[in-house]
């Protein structure tokens, strides 16, 4: 099975957008004001940022791959918040509606119920087999048809967004518990239902696109100056998207560790990456 970002309104980050009930943070911040593509329900990809033509392709370029990763940060975000809500409802625990659960929230009782494993001498371990991941071609193909002459640089965030919008199937898990209790081996099969959603987030999600979201920074320090006549318009949505990859960053930071905090109390083994986007 393979799974691709989630497109859609994003709210959160960002602020309110027309899209999340209204466009109060926008008259307050030029910069959305001008730019509300990068927090509304529109793919950037088609549209026009600069009069000048190779400015109008770089902005494009990197505006579009900000909203992936944005897409992915909150994709991931969910995906870690509902996986940890599902074991414990599993497990028998009373759980808030996943819309109104942080992820330490969600994902701290999980990690307690772990805790108590060594004290009732009992080991439980994990297998992971990782996600493979495919790259979008089409989505390169459709940014590097508006880069024309803007250069390298422009190619390079175009191979990017094939990484962003590529599709991953979820990974392969199992476990094996040293207890027959009827308790652990409920918390056993929580486990092996609901972890690879968890797994998919910190893997074909946070882990695949860290590099790309470190290569934005760069690009995004590097256009203001290049790009200097870009119009009020292209200025504003380098600043947002620059915003918005380093908000990305810090959320997708979180779910990793997240993720990492409570899988390592589980003795993973995991199998050889298996991806195709490199």
């Amino acid at each position: 099975m393979l799974k691709g970002i989630r497109r859609g309104v994003v709210c959160g980050l960002l602020g309110a957008s027309a899209g999340c009930g209204g466009w109060s943070e926008a008259a307050r911040d030029p910069q959305q004001a001008l730019c509300p593509e990068l927090a509304g329900n529109v793919d950037p990809i088609g549209l026009s940022f600069s009069d000048d033509s190779a400015a109008n392709g770089r902005i494009g370029a990197f505006v579009s791959a900000s909203r992936g990763l944005y897409d992915a940060a909150v994709e991931m975000e969910s995906l870690a918040t509902d996986a940890c809500l599902a074991i414990r409802r599993d497990v028998g625990q009373a759980v808030p509606p996943s819309s109104s659960a942080s992820l330490d929230a969600a994902c701290s009782p999980v990690v307690e119920l772990l805790k108590e494993l060594p004290n009732r001498n009992v080991e439980l371990r994990i297998a992971i087999a990782p996600p493979r991941c495919q790259v979008d071609p089409g989505r390169q193909d459709q940014c590097a048809s508006k880069c024309g002459a803007s250069g390298s640089e422009c190619a390079a965030v175009c191979k990017l967004q094939s990484e962003l919008y590529g599709r991953c199937s979820l990974p392969g898990v199992s476990v094996a518990v040293s207890s027959d209790a009827e308790d652990i081996i409920r918390l056993a099969r929580a486990l092996e239902h609901h972890l690879p959603q968890l797994l998919y987030a910190q893997m074909a999600l946070g882990k695949r696109l860290a590099e790309d979201g470190r290569v934005l920074v760069s690009v995004g320090a590097r256009l203001p100056s290049d790009l200097r006549g870009a119009g009020p318009r292209g200025l504003a949505c380098i600043a947002l998207g620059a915003t918005t990859v380093g908000k990305s960053l810090g959320h997708m930071d979180k779910v990793v560790a997240a993720s990492l905090n409570l899988t390592a109390r589980l003795d993973p083994e995991i199998h050889a990456w298996e991806e195709a986007t490199r």
